[in-house]
């Protein structure tokens, strides 16, 4: 008799456990990068600053279901960044940086959120400090960055941060020019200004 019990309450486990998942994920609403989201990098050398933009670039992040105008929980996120998409107004620069973040071939560099935490912020914005996994020249690491939040128009959510980080971490050797008189600087800072919208597609 219990051997029939357990085997009933087996079957209903496996029967129920299908609906919750999708109900959970029913409830998440997906996340995707508007076209004028902007990106860029910044860096010194031995000569003058210099600033790099992302043309163009791919992302997504998952918006949970308890989110509110004032606590917004990410559950998952993906940036997707392709090399020949990098423009630094100058053809020189851009070859030598593009060369430089290839590494072993690599032909994008990618950033996976893993989680997010809430941090006070004022009026409107939203805290949140981001955890995930970057990229670069097919060498990953760890990050965290603190970035602000908030809602916009037609239920979209603009994101606001930057990230310091320095690119021999990553194997990467500083770009040099003008026959090795100009040396660009190991650190450098990403700063990204992004408006998402809910995917129609879902």
């Amino acid at each position: 008799m219990k051997t029939i019990t357990k085997l009933i309450a087996l079957l209903m486990l496996v029967s129920l456990a299908p609906n919750a998942y999708a109900q959970a994920n029913a409830q998440r609403v997906k996340y995707v990068f508007d076209s004028d989201s902007k990106l860029s990098i910044d860096g010194t050398s031995t000569i003058h600053d210099w600033t790099c933009e992302i043309e163009k670039f791919d992302g997504t992040f998952t918006i949970d279901p308890q989110s509110t105008a004032q606590n917004l929980s990410i559950s998952a996120g993906k940036l997707i960044v392709k090399l020949d998409d990098i423009e630094c107004g100058k053809g020189t620069m851009n070859k030598k940086l593009r060369a430089a973040l290839s590494g072993n071939k690599a032909d994008n560099v990618t950033f996976t959120l893993e989680s997010t935490t809430s941090t006070d912020k004022p009026l409107d914005l939203i805290g949140l400090g981001l955890s995930g996994s970057l990229k670069i020249a097919g060498v990953s690491k760890s990050v965290e960055m603190d970035a602000t939040a908030r809602y916009t128009q037609n239920d979209s959510v603009q994101l606001e941060g930057f990230l310091s980080l320095d690119m021999t971490d990553y194997g990467v050797d500083p770009p040099t020019a003008i026959l090795g008189t100009l040396h660009t600087g190991d650190k450098v800072t990403v700063r990204f200004l992004v408006t998402a919208h809910p995917d129609p597609n879902l």
